[in-house]
């Protein structure tokens, strides 16, 4: 297949995985139903609990049939992505780089129906062991580590790709060792768990910070959830609107991607920026702009927007002597100064 043909099926698998995606976290929130809680290991008594919450079976269901679908999108992504860097990289490492991935894609289908297989026995009666989360916790994270080495490699050929693509390889290599650092944060484990508390919401949709027990029919945490020295609420709307305000940026310049390409590509084109990079762009814009919108991973996903903003400075606009092109320079240094504090602001707190 030629280049072109390449390029637009690699558009057309972003955007149904970025839509997967999408869906997922909007799946998340209103039910509470994520795989998340499963990822690591815990008692018995701490998943049964977890699943008596109202809307958490339906939620997980739809959770892990999601995933599945988005398995089969980024796994034929990864699959083309091969196929269009094969003039550009070794053979062995691109081979590696594509095994890799489709050792992720493995790891990712025997995780989701492993997880299905605990909820059937739990929601049964079946017999459950404390190794069964242990398994879990060892496949997630084999998994995970799967995917950095293909990360690693691909980005070996996005190098090729200009300003541009050597800024998408420096944010999978940011992706590694932040990954790394997530495998060996603490993890809450318990004994049993209220169905109605929102801890458990919490340790699906944000790092565990501190240890949490669960000793009865109700958590207790060695320190509670919120202190005196958590912002006031009128501070936190303004956070969220301010963070809200920078996501729909990125989220709506995604979908303007999706529904009118070519302006874009020919824009790349006059910069000297490859067009198969569009893909990612709309899925890095679509990606981290819910996850900045919904505050699930703020700091990364802040961090990833702000290395592309510089991206988009550096590469686009760097024609200072053109007023128009000055102005647009110095506003997306601008956002990615806010960015850049958003990330940190989450990061440290």
């Amino acid at each position: 297949m030629q280049s072109s043909p390449l390029d637009r099926t690699l558009a057309i698998l972003a955007t149904l995985a970025a839509l997967t995606v999408a869906i997922m976290v909007v799946g998340i929130l209103t039910t509470r139903g994520s795989q998340d809680v499963f990822q690591s290991a815990r008692s018995v008594e701490a998943y049964g609990a977890y699943l008596q919450t109202p809307l958490v079976p339906f939620g997980l269901r739809l959770n892990l049939g999601l995933d599945n679908l988005f398995m089969i999108f980024y796994g034929a992504f990864f699959i083309v992505l091969a196929a269009r860097l094969r003039p550009i990289l070794d053979p062995y490492l691109l081979g590696t780089a594509l095994a890799s991935m489709m050792l992720t894609v493995i790891l990712d289908c025997v995780e989701n129906h492993h997880i299905m297989t605990m909820v059937h026995a739990i929601q049964n009666g079946l017999p459950l062991s404390p190794g069964d989360g242990e398994f879990q916790m060892v496949a997630s994270q084999v998994k995970f580590h799967a995917s950095y080495l293909a990360a690693l490699l691909f980005s070996f050929g996005f190098l090729q790709f200009g300003r541009l693509g050597r800024t998408i390889a420096a944010v999978l290599w940011c992706y590694i060792p932040f990954g790394i650092l997530i495998s060996v944060t603490p993890v809450a484990a318990g004994q049993g768990a209220d169905p109605g508390t929102d801890d458990l919401l919490h340790l699906c949709l944000h790092p565990v910070r501190r240890p949490v027990r669960f000793t009865g029919p109700k958590p207790r945490s060695e320190q509670p959830i919120t202190s005196p020295e958590d912002p006031p609420m009128p501070i936190t709307m303004v956070s969220i609107a301010g963070r809200s305000l920078l996501a729909l940026l990125f989220i709506l310049a995604g979908a303007a991607k999706i529904a009118g390409p070519k302006p874009f590509l020919d824009h790349m084109a006059a910069h000297h920026i490859p067009g198969l990079l569009l893909p990612l762009v709309i899925a890095l814009e679509l990606g981290a702009g819910l996850a900045l919108l919904i505050g699930w991973q703020s700091s990364f996903a802040a961090a990833a927007l702000a290395l592309f903003c510089l991206a988009t400075a550096f590469g686009f606009h760097l024609d200072l002597a053109d007023k128009a092109e000055r102005t647009l320079f110095f506003k997306d240094l601008a956002i990615a100064g806010g960015l850049m504090v958003i990330a940190a602001s989450a990061w440290r707190g």
